[in-house]
């Protein structure tokens, strides 16, 4: 008759197989990972649907699992994986873009809050980052010359509309030198020639201190010191 002795383990032993499991695990899957590549593609071009089925529930019950160990191996994949990722995006959106728009129309109209996100990102991201928003605008220039001369007129017309400016000086250039009024403040203004004035008109500080260095050189005048005046 043979007596089967209980066996009794510590928690040290309990704690060592599961280690000595996953040590297994690895060492086999590295000498077998050619075979289960190869069993895997068969896989999935005999039935690709089936098989993207079935990584799709991995993928959910992992992620109710462990959440946090989810997002890290999709983080690791991304990283070491950037240029198809990058690529596949630039596909989906091509073959996808009329439904892309669609949604995110609908998005920002029942999400009213996700504008005002949005621009506080924008406007973040901008003055970190100024020669991106230069290029976004010279192309936008080039691509829509039209454009850019009727915003021109609309803001001129606008912000003369209603308002009296003081001129500081008449205009001492001859008549065939096109002359345009600096805004030095909100009430004075300096004839400058068209030329000059037009430089860098979207960028309105180094506009103003390019105006402001030919205000000196023409009419020998410190606008900073006037202005503290």
């Amino acid at each position: 008759m043979i007596i089967m002795k209980q066996l009794t383990l510590d928690n040290t032993t309990l704690n060592f197989i599961p280690k000595c499991y996953n040590l297994y695990q690895k060492q086999w899957y590295q000498q077998n990972k050619e075979r289960i590549k190869k069993k895997l593609k068969n896989e999935y071009w005999n039935n690709p649907e089936k098989y993207r089925k079935k990584a799709r529930e991995r993928g959910r019950e992992l992620y109710w699992n462990d959440p946090e160990k989810y997002r890290e191996r999709a983080r690791e994949s991304q990283k070491k994986h950037i240029e198809r990722y990058k690529e596949y995006q630039k596909q989906y959106y091509k073959q996808n873009k009329k439904q892309i728009m669609t949604q995110q129309k609908q998005y920002r109209k029942d999400h009213p809050e996700y504008r005002k996100k949005q621009s506080i990102y924008q406007r973040k991201y901008i003055k970190s980052h100024p020669e991106i928003r230069r290029k976004i605008r010279k192309q936008w220039k080039k691509n829509n010359p039209e454009k850019v001369k009727e915003n021109r007129r609309k803001y001129r017309h606008n912000r003369r509309k209603g308002k009296k400016f003081i001129s500081l000086l008449d205009n001492p250039f001859p008549t065939d030198i096109e002359v345009d009024y600096h805004h030095i403040n909100n009430f004075f203004v300096m004839p400058v020639p068209k030329q000059i004035h037009q430089y860098k008109l979207g960028i309105l500080e180094e506009h103003l201190d390019y105006n402001k260095q030919w205000i000196n050189k023409l009419y020998s005048m410190d606008v900073d010191l006037f202005l503290k005046v």
